[in-house]
């Protein structure tokens, strides 16, 4: 008959303990237009003759003064990567060699301005000295966007607590722990090639519209309750 109480006791006392607790997992989610353009584009040259492919690479750059020009661009407002050169093989054919090969890529960042970022990719991708070019769209300050969403994490997360301890009939009580689970970042950092429309881009290739940056943020918080 002893035992079977102190079974009962410990049976009980499980109970209250986990009954004296209640965890629940919030979410905040942030929708931004983005702010930032960035335009990535490359210059290159190859061919066997070294001499030759260094003389082609620096007509092709000297041509990016017109596109500038064309497009609005000041110089000032591009970064580079400073020119490398390399020899180029063809690794499928057992190591041929094409030739060398120098190149730079060009990075060109500003607020978002559709009008002038259609007038941009229209001078640089007509201009043959281009190669490549990449629009990609961000935010100028993401960490505000996460600030927020977090905030909204941890509302989410009380809002739904006080609902449950008030339909349970407990007490929601001080916080026992904060575990922050960190951000998802989705169309944080986005983009699309001219030569490949997207959904961003018409036939023309010109910017019609931009997704949405999402950021959410989730916290579990546990309660005491009572």
């Amino acid at each position: 008959m002893k035992k079977m109480i102190v079974a009962l006791g410990v049976i009980g006392f499980a109970l209250v303990s986990l009954g004296g607790e209640l965890t629940v997992t919030g979410k905040g989610v942030v929708k931004r237009q983005p702010d930032k353009m960035k335009i990535t584009f490359t210059v290159s040259a190859e061919d066997k003759d070294m001499t030759v492919a260094r003389r082609m690479f620096e007509e092709h750059t000297a041509t990016l003064a017109s596109a500038f020009a064309t497009a609005g661009i000041s110089t000032n407002e591009v970064v580079t990567s400073g020119i490398s050169m390399c020899a180029d093989y063809d690794w499928r054919e057992g190591r041929k060699f094409n030739g060398y090969k120098f190149e730079e890529d060009y990075i060109f960042v500003a607020k978002v301005d559709r009008v002038r970022l259609n007038r941009i990719n229209s001078a640089l991708f007509s201009c043959k000295a281009v190669n490549s070019l990449r629009n990609s769209f961000e935010l100028f300050d993401p960490a505000a966007a996460r600030n927020e969403a977090r905030t909204l994490a941890v509302k989410n997360a009380r809002d739904v607590a006080q609902r449950m301890a008030r339909d349970a009939g407990v007490t929601l009580c001080e916080i026992n722990e904060i575990i922050y689970t960190g951000f998802e970042a989705r169309d944080y950092i986005y983009s699309n090639n001219l030569a490949t429309p997207s959904s961003a881009y018409d036939g023309s290739g010109s910017v019609t519209s931009l997704r949405d940056i999402v950021v959410s943020e989730t916290v579990c918080i546990k309660w005491k309750i009572k």
